[in-house]
Formats: C-alpha cells, structure tokens, sequence
C-alpha cells in the first residue's frame, strides 16, 4: 500500500507526541495528546482535521509494550521494534 502520510508516534506512560509528516518529509503538523483511549481518539480527529483521510496515513509507534493503545483495527497502526 502507499500512503501519503505518515504519523511518527513517541509514546510515554502518561501522554505521547505525534507529528505528522508528508510522503516528502515535510513536518504537517505536531501535537501532544493523554496516553489513553481518549487521546488516541483524538489523535484520530485531529490526523482528520489537517484533511487528511486514515486511508492516506500511517502510524508508526515505536513497540513500548502496556503503553500503546489501538482502540479499533480499522486504524493503520504500525508497531516497530
């Protein structure tokens, strides 16, 4: 698949940065949201905000085990070792 977007996702126990990124490498946007379901929903909408459809974009969370949180499989997760 090709994607247009990329999500590069920095987690930590309490709250974790996202910054999304063009199939070009140019920054879009970064923001900082809660480590929880609510957070990652939000993430969700504010990807959907920069116009940008989940179809077009993939996340890239670095494998930190308990502290990731995918609340649907219709996201494009990506977990890196």
């Amino acid at each position: 698949m090709n994607y247009f977007y990329f999500v590069g996702v920095d987690m930590a126990k309490k709250s974790f940065d996202a910054t999304i990124l063009s199939s070009d490498e140019c920054k879009i946007a970064y923001h900082q949201f809660e480590n929880n379901k609510q957070g990652v929903v939000k993430m969700v909408k504010w990807i959907k905000s920069h116009k940008i459809q989940l179809s077009q974009v993939l996340i890239c969370v670095e494998n930190m085990g308990t502290y990731i949180r995918n609340p649907s499989p219709n996201y494009p997760l990506q977990v890196l070792n």
